[in-house]
């Protein structure tokens, strides 16, 4: 008896030894699959919503270094919104969205919880950082689609870099759950398989996906060939490569040309032939009269590379008959080249969009040639457009606005600003 009683005590002994080195294991685990104690995401409702009307979701994920949070506070402050408020932060967002895009365009968004991390890289890291994100968002949509009225079918996911990652994984490893997604600077390493693909064909789900062109070979062949999976399965999609971008989010007026296209575009053969159409039609050298006025900064103003300050005016002139062209390359994205000294053998990347009154708004996104910055730049705080090609009974007209400055000597900018008048 007394034996029986010691071996069970050594039994329970090497019982709880084996459980200690479990826990202990687990522990020792943790950088290869971090726990990001996932709290319930914040949603944000639009200053006019009604309970009697249904609205498409956008859930922010986080990045690397930073939660959903800091990503959209990046936004905020390049729109120069200053407000602490959730509620009044994304009204005034919705503001400038809904002046480019359209007043009838509205939306609720979530920002989930957690900050990404360098652990989340490694195939365990990431695939653990998905099950908690799965976790914790399955909890979060019961409890707001129960509360609020949100459109279960318009769920849509948007990121950068880890986010980015994180919103093509769930585009093809949850279908159901989303009908969109915004992809930033993500290599797409999550493997999918033809009978996803075709499931998001067949529900017409859409990408919007950018990369910088200077970002890593990895990412980019990775997104390339996501985006040949997508060609192939027929899934809409628009990808832009931006010209100065390494690993970095897109701009404020490229995000929200993406939540356009994902949230509120009506994807369709005919929207692709009227974009070819479109660019055909605008391919083509003009000729028109461009102004040149050069800034210098204040000097008792503190110099800003994003042009804050109090900028005097040193000399302006116009010059006629300058030519511009705006070509196609066999990759089928549009190009401007200006006939002038000041833009001497330069090619400018740009983008178009049609806006809801039929105008071809042009955006010219900034870009680095030889330490010389060229960018787009709108009159109009809430226009996010740097130029328009106009056809219409009242007027029939080109017109855009550049702004260049060399990286030496930021405290001078010129502007550009060129109109030509369709006869």
């Amino acid at each position: 008896m007394i034996i029986t009683n010691f071996l069970q005590k050594i039994i329970l002994i090497l019982f709880l030894l084996q459980s200690y080195n479990c826990f202990a294991q687990k522990k020792a685990m943790n950088p290869h699959s971090p726990e990001l104690g996932l709290t319930q995401s914040i949603l944000i409702l639009p200053p006019d919503y009604d309970p009697n009307i249904s609205y498409p979701l956008l859930v922010l994920m986080p990045y690397t270094g930073g939660s959903s949070i800091d990503f959209f506070n990046k936004y905020l402050r390049e729109a120069s919104i200053t407000a602490t408020d959730y509620s009044e932060q994304f009204a005034a967002f919705l503001e400038i969205f809904k002046t480019q895009f359209g007043q009838d365009k509205n939306f609720i968004l979530m920002l989930t919880h957690g900050v990404g991390s360098t652990a989340h890289h490694n195939f365990e890291g990431f695939h653990r950082c998905i099950e908690q994100y799965e976790n914790r968002l399955k909890r979060d949509f019961k409890t707001y689609f129960n509360k609020y009225n949100i459109d279960q079918k318009k769920v849509y996911m948007a990121g950068v870099s880890l986010g980015g990652d994180l919103s093509w994984a769930f585009s093809v490893k949850q279908p159901d759950w989303l009908q969109g997604a915004i992809v930033l600077a993500s290599r797409c390493s999550y493997p999918t398989q033809d009978s996803v693909l075709k499931k998001l064909a067949d529900k017409n789900y859409s990408f919007f996906m950018v990369m910088g062109m200077s970002e890593s070979p990895d990412r980019l062949a990775g997104i390339s060939y996501a985006k040949n999976l997508l060609t192939k399965a027929g899934i809409n999609h628009s990808y832009r490569e931006m010209p100065y971008l390494e690993h970095d989010r897109a701009p404020l007026w490229l995000f929200m040309e993406g939540i356009n296209f994902v949230m509120f575009e009506n994807h369709n053969s005919l929207k692709t032939n009227q974009k070819e159409e479109i660019l055909t039609r605008i391919s083509n050298t003009y000729k028109g009269e461009l102004g040149l006025k050069k800034y210098q900064l204040d000097a008792e103003t503190n110099i800003h590379l994003d042009g804050d300050g109090l900028w005097l005016l040193q000399s302006e002139e116009t010059r006629d008959g300058v030519e511009v062209s705006f070509f196609v390359d066999d990759k089928n994205e549009l190009f401007l080249e200006i006939k002038h000294p000041d833009f001497a053998q330069i090619k400018l990347k740009c983008f178009l969009n049609v806006n809801e009154k039929g105008e071809i708004c042009l955006q010219i996104p900034a870009q680095n040639v030889k330490n010389v910055v060229y960018k787009g730049i709108s009159h109009d705080i809430n226009s996010l457009s740097h130029g328009f090609f106009i056809y219409n009974q009242l007027n029939n007209f080109l017109s855009f606005d550049i702004e260049k400055y060399s990286l030496n000597k930021v405290n001078q900018r010129t502007h550009y600003s060129f109109f030509h008048l369709f006869k």
